[in-house]
């Protein structure tokens, strides 16, 4: 039994307790803790993440139904074919808007996760290869 799927279970569990018989992608956790269990983000970064979201204009959907599979995705790993069952969306179209949505939030939010070489030079107890040294062949995790 792996973590997700207790996750998973104890999800379910919760569901059941508040009559939550089918999902509706963004609509079945808004307004209610679900969200932060399905995401692991809370509903004012979910809010955040969907302002830096502006200019995206999904074609289907809404795009909080998008930002909640994104973020499903990226917590739990799991395929594109098995996210879309649960949102009743094609996988293509899934995979699409979220690379999409990768590429946008990568964009924004890269100045508040990667700090600038100024930034990195300014720290005293950074080592001296990553203070001093060619940032160029430094990978981003």
């Amino acid at each position: 039994q792996t973590i997700v799927d207790m996750e998973i279970r104890e999800l379910q569990k919760k569901m059941d307790e508040k009559k939550l018989s089918l999902f509706r992608g963004f609509d079945s956790v808004k307004g209610n803790e679900l969200l932060q269990e399905l995401t692991s983000v809370p509903p004012h970064a979910f809010e955040l993440f969907l302002g830096f979201l502006f200019d995206y204009k999904p074609t289907s959907r809404c795009k909080e139904d998008y930002l909640l599979a994104f973020l499903i995705k990226l917590k739990y790993g799991l395929p594109f074919r098995a996210i879309a069952i649960f949102f009743g969306m094609s996988p293509s179209t899934l995979s699409e808007n979220f690379y999409c949505i990768l590429d946008k939030l990568s964009l924004r939010c890269k100045p508040a996760v990667w700090p600038t070489r100024e930034e990195i030079q300014k720290i005293e107890n950074v080592p001296k290869k990553f203070r001093f040294g060619d940032l160029s062949k430094t990978i981003q995790l």
